[in-house]
């Protein structure tokens, strides 16, 4: 079951009123339970939702929900709140925007021009428009279905933790955009599950099984280059940031070419 733990019992009046968890009628007020401090310790397998606060008053951080723990404050931006993972994972955010450019270019119909963040069940999304140069994240791991809402711009979303009760949610977001940007996430959760993989069959099999001795052999070699060309993508976009920040213009072909003998460990000419 969903944990609904620090909500104030005026905002679960209304969701056994209506049968719906407004999100984006959420404000600091409505949670009892605050963490200081700029690390609350955050159960990252459970993560549902982040809401920003920042638009509501200057000093107000952003509310957490976890479906184990349910709702806390924090003064930290709800960006903040994610780099908290961020910055510890295996994944970073040049990662997105490398995943993201892919599937744009592979769906040129489903473009997604904000970054989600995923790795494993975490797969946040952005919800809506930036208040105060912040928005608000929701986890797409858990989404059943959307729909629309009297309001255009919002949509009603059912979650569904696989235990015996699901939730309706109303989030700041229109049905079509929300739908995209969970695609894009499920996007990115594939092709790190296949990186996952590959690693895992290469362990399994050892260093010094001859190649082709094994049917999966092709499909192995495949993901493997797919993931090279992922990662030289990666580099190139590092490598680019770094040069432009210096002002140091260099030539995309060029730029591919140092990237792939600083990968190679070659020396310099």
């Amino acid at each position: 079951m969903i944990s609904l733990r620090g909500l104030t019992t005026e905002s679960r009046t209304g969701l056994q009123r209506t049968g719906v968890l407004n999100l984006v009628d959420l404000h600091p007020e409505d949670v009892t339970i605050e963490i200081p401090g700029d690390d609350p310790e955050i159960d990252w397998e459970h993560v549902l939702y982040i809401k920003n606060c920042r638009g509501y008053d200057k000093y107000s951080g952003s509310i957490v929900w976890t479906t184990t723990g349910g709702f806390f404050r924090t003064p930290l931006s709800a960006i903040k709140v994610i780099n908290l993972r961020a910055n510890t994972g295996v994944v970073c955010w040049l990662d997105m925007k490398v995943y993201r450019d892919l599937m744009n270019r592979e769906y040129l119909h489903q473009q997604v021009s904000t970054l989600p963040y995923v790795l494993g069940n975490l797969q946040l999304v952005t919800i809506g428009a930036k208040v105060n140069s912040q928005y608000s994240w929701l986890n797409c791991t858990i989404i059943n279905t959307i729909n629309r809402t009297a309001y255009e711009t919002h949509s009603e979303v059912l979650l569904d933790d696989g235990f015996d009760e699901s939730l309706m949610i109303e989030v700041g977001e229109r049905p079509g955009t929300l739908k995209k940007k969970a695609r894009c996430a499920a996007y990115i959760h594939r092709n790190e599950q296949q990186h996952l993989g590959l690693i895992q069959a290469q362990h399994r099999a050892g260093y010094g099984v001859r190649r082709g001795a094994h049917p999966n052999d092709t499909y192995l070699a495949d993901i493997r280059a797919a993931l090279h060309a992922l990662h030289i993508s990666r580099d190139v976009r590092l490598v680019r940031q770094a040069f432009d920040n210096i002002q140091y213009p260099m030539p995309n072909d060029q730029l591919r070419k140092l990237v792939i003998t600083i990968r190679q460990d070659e020396r310099l000419n």
